[in-house]
């Protein structure tokens, strides 16, 4: 399981810092838009509020089934 901290590196390390990256990253995991609204809204997440917060977006991304 990965810590909040182990996500924060990581968004570090793939420089996760903007809309346009976190989209480019979804892409570069295969992970289309309309799966990722899908992801957002089974975790009560609001789909912008998913893009803006890398933290989300990577934990969602690294634990999803």
């Amino acid at each position: 399981s990965q810590t909040e901290q182990d996500v924060v590196r990581e968004a570090d390390r793939l420089e996760i810092n903007s809309r346009e990256k976190a989209i480019s990253e979804l892409a570069a995991r295969g992970i289309s838009l309309s799966q990722a609204k899908e992801m957002a809204k089974l975790r009560g997440i609001d789909f912008d509020s998913f893009l803006d917060n890398c933290v989300t977006f990577l934990f969602m991304i690294i634990n999803r089934s």
